[in-house]
């Protein structure tokens, strides 16, 4: 697998955003993307904790996701796919 590169920022109409580049499979595109966007997706849920999911539905929440898998998986393989390469990037990584 080819190491990500990394960010570079795009303007677009005076909106400035952050992109990565991937190559390689679903799964190994979400590997990297995973493992490039560490301190992003840290930040990001860091700043969700609690907002989205009151800690007596997470546990719901849960459960609605994996009945959720099944059709996505129908539906849209490769999305599944690359969401299991982020989930698999390495703990060491994303401290």
């Amino acid at each position: 697998m080819k190491e990500p590169k990394r960010f570079r920022v795009v303007e677009l109409q005076g909106t400035h955003y952050e992109v990565v580049e991937l190559q390689g499979t679903h799964y190994e595109m979400g590997l990297q993307y995973g493992a490039e966007c560490r301190g992003l997706i840290r930040r990001l849920l860091r700043r969700l904790d609690g907002l989205l999911l009151k800690p007596e539905t997470v546990e719901r929440g849960r459960e609605v996701a994996r009945q959720a898998v099944a059709q996505v998986r129908e539906a849209a393989p490769e999305l599944l796919e690359e969401v299991e390469g982020r989930r698999r990037v390495p703990s060491q990584l994303l401290r």
